[in-house]
């Protein structure tokens, strides 16, 4: 039961730790369309549609997973080895099990949902006129 309860709380860190990468992604995402609004204007006055803008920024939200999934995965792969060593140099018992599936999981359903976010905010902002999106300050 002990094992149960340690279980289920570090499920519990790790799900708030994908919403919080994800809300952090989000706000980034935002940000460039909020300052990038004259660009987004320039690019729909020669001729883009929304997938032409849409694919801009999934460009940059596929760079940040790229990054923090080398990282994560890196950084893991590193300290596991660590750990696995340190258990068969002192002839202990090997707990920590690898199984990155939970986490390419999750990862997915965040780049899913960070998808659609970006999705949704370049179709509001190319609901504005081109004009004013050139003539935004």
């Amino acid at each position: 039961e002990s094992y149960q309860s340690i279980t289920l709380v570090v499920l519990a860190i790790v799900i708030l730790l994908f919403t919080i990468c994800a809300s952090i992604i989000n706000n980034t995402i935002t940000t460039n369309i909020r300052n990038d609004k004259k660009k987004i204007g320039t690019l729909r006055a020669v001729g883009a549609d929304n997938k032409v803008i849409f694919s801009c920024y999934i460009k940059q939200l596929l760079s940040m997973f790229k990054w923090g999934y080398l990282l994560g995965f890196g950084g893991f792969l590193i300290s596991y080895i660590a750990y696995y060593l340190f258990v068969k140099f002192n002839d202990n018992d090997l707990y920590m099990v690898f199984s990155p599936w939970f986490t390419i999981i999750i990862g997915f359903v965040v780049f899913v949902f960070c998808s659609l976010k970006l999705w949704l905010k370049v179709k509001k902002e190319t609901k504005n006129s081109i004009v004013e999106n050139i003539r935004e300050l």
